[in-house]
């Protein structure tokens, strides 16, 4: 997963899977020969209610990863512009030694 988000998927909510907009899909879930243990509207909401957590799941720990990725380059700048600073400062020292000694 490769592509990066631009929401923190915590903040989307479950959808309401016992709406009439997944009626449909309950009732081919419990129709559905593959689906062992699916026979009821209740179990047809979990197994969707469980997929979709999972799927939320990976979104949240993609989201994580991006968050630290992020953090680190941060850092990483920041240590690059102090490192910068450090380095300017001693050459600046060094010239004021030198015009000091000669």
């Amino acid at each position: 997963m490769a592509d990066r988000l631009n929401f923190d998927p915590r903040n989307i909510p479950p959808p309401d899977f016992s709406s009439n907009t997944y009626a449909t899909i309950r009732r081919a879930l419990i129709a559905d020969a593959d689906s062992p243990g699916i026979t009821s509207e209740a179990e047809a909401q979990q197994l969707l209610r469980d997929q979709w957590e999972e799927e939320n799941g990976i979104l949240r720990a993609h989201y994580e990863t991006q968050l630290e990725e992020d953090q680190a380059l941060v850092d990483a700048r920041i240590e690059e512009a102090a490192e910068e600073q450090r380095i300017r400062d001693a050459e600046r020292k060094a010239k004021e030694d030198e015009l000091v000694t000669n």
